[in-house]
């Protein structure tokens, strides 16, 4: 009876390391979110950020809501992102584009699924910035606003 409890044990006890060395190699890389991307060369780049509705003084990094003009005529919503790198960020979300006809006050708002693309990591006020922005519509329609300024 004893061989067979602590046979028992030591299989419980085999199992929990298991599970616990499994616990640590995949899911704590997972949990500790880097503050600087890794290059090839081992050394940190710095992290590029979107200046939301052009304003250096709000840098996102990987937003949930593009804000693009600081008027709130276009925006992405939800934004998606399957890749951002230091140099380039790609995603796809409904860009809310407002018509201005007769007005951006009263014109309505047009959603359209795009994709969305940034580039041209830029030093502006202090941070790294995406200066290049583009949406690809699903009907081929591409709208760039190139450069993107950004105001400090």
């Amino acid at each position: 009876m004893r061989a067979t409890a602590s046979h028992a044990v030591a299989s419980v006890r085999s199992v929990a390391v298991v599970v616990a060395t499994t616990v640590a190699v995949v899911l704590l890389p997972l949990a500790m979110a880097p503050s600087e991307a890794v290059t090839d060369g081992g050394r940190a780049a710095p992290r590029t950020y979107w200046a939301s509705s052009g304003s250096g003084s709000y840098p996102v990094y990987r937003p949930r809501i593009l804000y693009v003009s600081g008027d709130g005529t276009l925006m992405v919503k939800p934004a998606r992102w399957s890749s951002w790198t230091a140099t380039r960020a790609v995603g796809h979300g409904i860009a809310w584009v407002t018509r201005c006809t007769p007005d951006c006050a009263s014109g309505p708002i047009a959603k359209r699924p795009a994709r969305i693309v940034l580039y041209r990591a830029t030093d502006v006020c202090g941070h790294r910035f995406f200066t290049g922005f583009k949406l690809v519509y699903r009907n081929g329609q591409v709208y760039r606003w190139d450069p993107y300024y950004i105001a400090c």
